[in-house]
Parts: C-alpha cells; sequence; structure tokens
C-alpha cells in the first residue's frame, strides 16, 4: 500500500489500483464519524490523476492550487 498523504493511500488487487480515502471527523452535535471511498482504476496513473483532483478541491487560493500540485508531483516522484 502506498500512503499518499493522512487521509489518501492506493492499493492494488490483481486487476485494479484502489485510491482509499478515510477521515476522522465530528459532526456539528459532536458525535465522531469516519468518512471513507474507494475508487477502482486499471492504471495507476488514473489512479493518481482523480487523487491530483481531489486535492485541488481542498485548495481555496492560487497559490494552494500550486501547493497541491507540487505535492502530488514529490509524491509521484518518490514512486518512479
Amino acid at each position: 500500500m502506498i500512503q499518499l498523504d493522512e487521509n489518501y493511500s492506493i492499493s492494488n488487487d490483481s486487476n485494479n489500483h484502489i485510491l482509499h480515502y478515510k477521515e476522522d471527523k465530528v459532526k456539528e452535535d459532536g458525535k465522531k464519524y469516519t468518512s471513507s471511498d474507494e475508487w477502482y482504476f486499471s492504471t495507476l496513473e488514473q489512479a493518481l490523476e482523480r487523487y491530483m483532483d481531489c486535492s485541488l478541491k481542498r485548495a481555496n487560493t492560487a497559490e494552494q492550487i500550486l501547493a497541491e500540485i507540487y505535492k502530488v508531483k514529490q509524491i509521484i516522484a518518490k514512486l518512479n
């Protein structure tokens, strides 16, 4: 399993690359819960593209977008 950041990781099986999302959150009433999701891709590149899309949605400014792009490029460089 490749840990991309605190909430995202990638694993694979014999047919797919799987992007996993998991985050512990707190509701307005104070109750804790875990939000999670999985996406299946035929290539690692597709999984990383989805991760990039998810990362950029968290950015609110141009500087944050550039920082997220740089972070993802660093992760990809480590995989090579």
